[in-house]
């Protein structure tokens, strides 16, 4: 069984679930508690290295193409944004990703 996390369009967090290998995927909106419960994994502690590396291709999806920018340079730019993280600038980030988005675009 395969199953994934995105964001579709703003639209807020999905689960891709596929139960065969040529099965049509299943497409669930998560709200409320199992959105909680996603985030708060994301967002552990303990696990700083890997929600940087998640954080930062989640925010460089949603900043797309900024040619004549070079998509290295700009993840390295927010890598380092983010490696001075605190624990609640993380959550605020996962909660509020497209103001963030949109003061970055303008940097």
């Amino acid at each position: 069984m395969l199953i994934l996390l995105f964001v579709y369009r703003n639209l807020g967090y999905y689960l891709c679930k596929n139960t065969a290998l040529f099965a049509t995927p299943t497409f669930l909106k998560i709200d409320g508690t199992v959105r909680e419960k996603v985030l708060a994994y994301i967002l552990d502690p303990a696990k700083k290295d890997t929600r940087i590396k998640n954080l930062s291709k989640r925010v460089m999806d949603l900043i797309g193409n900024m040619y004549p920018i070079d998509d290295r340079e700009i993840e390295k730019y927010i890598v380092a944004i983010l490696s001075d993280f605190s624990d609640e600038q993380f959550t605020d980030l996962a909660n509020n990703e497209y103001s963030y988005v949109k003061r970055l675009r303008t940097k």
